[in-house]
C-alpha cells in the first residue's frame, strides 16, 4: 500500500484539486457541502467526516500519499481490533476469536477500500459502526449514538446501523425499544444535514441512500 501514489480520478477530484482542503476559511463550507465541491464538482455523497481527516492530514504534512494510506491501514486494524472483541461476547475461545479477526482483517475484500488512498470511507464508518455495537452491548447507549452518528457522517451505508442493531435484539427476543431512541433521532439527525448538503431532486433520492444502507446491511 505504501509505494501506492495519488491515482488519476477520485483522488484527483476530491484531494489534490480540492480547494477546500487548503484553507482553515473553507472548513464550514467544507463539512457541509457534498464532497467534490470544493473541486468545482457535483457528487451524491456528502461525508464530512472522511472530508474533515482529509483535510486535518494536508494541514499538518500536506499533500502527500503516506498519511492517507496510514490513515486507512490505521482505520483497517481498528475495525479489526474491534471485530476480535465483538466476537469474545460469543465465543469462548481468544485464540479462535484472534483467528477470524485477523482472517478478516486480511480478506481480499478489502483491498480496495484500504489500498485506494479514496476509499477511506469504507474502513471509516465500518470502525465507527463496530465501535457504536460494542458500546451498545456494554448497554452506554449515549456513546454507541454519538459512534452510530459519526458512521453516518462517514458513508451513506450507516444508515442500516439503526436497523441491525434493533435486529440483534430481536433476535435475543429482547422487546427494550426506549434505548433505541438516541439511534433513531441521530439518523432523523443525519438525514437532514445530508438533505441540506445534497439537492435530493437532483442528485440524490432516498431509494439510493437507503439502497446503500440495505446492502451494508445483507453484507
Amino acid at each position: 500500500v505504501y509505494q501506492n501514489r495519488f491515482i488519476y480520478g477520485d483522488d484527483e477530484a476530491m484531494i489534490l484539486r480540492n480547494v477546500y482542503l487548503r484553507d482553515w476559511r473553507h472548513l464550514p463550507r467544507l463539512v457541509s457541502a457534498q464532497n467534490l465541491e470544493g473541486s468545482g464538482l457535483s457528487c451524491r455523497f456528502y461525508r464530512p467526516l472522511q472530508m474533515l481527516l482529509y483535510f486535518l492530514i494536508v494541514q499538518i504534512f500536506g499533500v502527500v500519499p503516506a498519511p492517507f494510506q496510514a490513515l486507512n491501514i490505521g482505520l483497517h486494524a481498528t475495525a479489526s481490533v474491534l471485530a476480535f472483541f465483538l466476537l469474545r461476547r460469543w465465543a469462548k475461545s481468544d485464540f479462535f476469536c484472534a483467528a477470524l479477526a485477523a482472517l478478516w482483517s486480511l480478506h481480499p475484500m478489502h483491498v480496495e477500500a484500504v489500498a485506494n488512498i479514496n476509499g477511506t470511507a469504507d474502513p471509516l464508518w465500518l470502525a465507527c459502526g463496530l465501535a457504536a455495537f460494542y458500546f451498545h452491548l456494554r448497554e452506554r447507549f449515549a456513546a454507541a449514538a454519538a459512534l452510530m452518528f459519526l458512521a453516518f457522517l462517514s458513508k451513506e451505508a450507516a444508515v442500516s446501523l439503526p436497523a441491525l442493531f434493533l435486529a440483534h435484539e430481536w433476535i435475543l427476543g429482547k422487546r427494550h425499544w426506549r434505548p433505541h431512541r438516541p439511534y433513531w433521532a441521530a439518523l432523523l439527525a443525519y438525514l437532514a444535514l445530508h438533505h441540506a448538503a445534497v439537492d435530493m431532486g437532483k442528485t440524490m433520492n432516498f431509494a439510493t441512500l437507503y439502497g446503500q444502507g440495505a446492502h451494508a446491511l445483507s453484507r
